[in-house]
């Protein structure tokens, strides 16, 4: 009976996605997709439709089983640390569905692209997360609204938005200081940079990717770092052609991988890619 009731409180994750992935979604997403007219739109909107498909499915699984974790009270407040983090995931899911639902040519040109850059549900299941623990309780909430915040940030960033994406990620960052929460500093700064670097700004993405690099290392936000230094790599190495420093970079990426605990597969593979490509810029092609 105790199992089932688990069950029965635990159910509804499909029923969460309602207004953020559904049947009236889907078709407002398709019609915005088409009207764009793109010769490859039909083509965009059923790639879209099947990979939302089965993010929200993936969504649904990593929450239920989060819910009864939660409920059967397991570890301390990671059970609640990974509900937050679905919760930012579905966030995250809503704002690219209203961006692909007011699609223009940049939109449907990155749609497919957008899609598959959606954090994976079952990344808040990474205990490497929950290293820094909870947020403390007098800005708790703010702290939830501004990682929301940054999940529409990302989400204009995937679409090819990099202006409405890059001032949501300002706005967020001066937001974050203000709370002096350094971790979502550190958050904000990654996502300030990336876009940075999206909008050809390479001086300032260097300066907001290296602030958002250190601010996690002391924080020990190792997703953060890890990710910052690769995408300084890139910027440093292959946009401004400071190749020395960029190995460097690619060095403590790999350090705070190898200490990190969780599956780290996918920021592996990105770090070996970017350092692939700052081998191509070195001219060391066999490498």
């Amino acid at each position: 009976e105790a199992v089932a009731a688990r069950e029965a409180a635990c159910g509804d994750a499909e029923a969460q996605l309602a207004g953020v992935w559904d049947d009236e979604r889907r078709s407002a997403v398709d019609l915005a997709l088409r009207a764009t007219g793109a010769p490859y739109a039909a083509d965009a909107s059923a790639r879209v439709r099947a990979g939302l498909d089965a993010h929200a499915a993936a969504w649904a699984d990593a929450h239920a089983r989060a819910c009864v974790a939660v409920q059967l009270r397991e570890s301390g407040d990671a059970p609640n640390q990974r509900m937050h983090c679905l919760e930012t995931q579905r966030h995250e899911l809503r704002a690219l569905v209203e961006v692909l639902a007011r699609a223009d040519a940049a939109a449907v040109e990155h749609a497919a692209a957008a899609v598959a850059g959606l954090t994976p549900p079952a990344r808040c299941e990474d205990p490497s997360l929950y290293r820094l623990g909870p947020p403390p309780a007098a800005v708790a909430s703010a702290v939830r609204d501004l990682r929301d915040r940054l999940a529409g940030a990302r989400a204009q960033e995937v679409a090819g938005h990099f202006a409405a994406g890059l001032e949501l990620a300002r706005e967020a960052r001066l937001a974050a200081e203000a709370l002096a929460y350094r971790p979502l500093i550190a958050e904000a700064r990654l996502r300030e940079g990336v876009l940075e670097d999206m909008s050809g700004s390479y001086p300032a993405a260097e300066a907001a990717l290296a602030a958002a690099a250190w601010t996690a290392e002391a924080t020990q936000h190792d997703a953060v770092a890890i990710e910052a230094a690769i995408e300084l790599v890139l910027v440093v190495g292959v946009r401004r052609a400071r190749h020395g420093e960029a190995n460097i970079w690619a060095a403590l990426a790999q350090a705070v991988l190898e200490r990190s605990p969780g599956d780290a597969r996918p920021q592996q593979a990105g770090l070996w890619a970017s350092i692939g490509a700052l081998r191509l810029h070195e001219g060391r092609f066999a490498e």
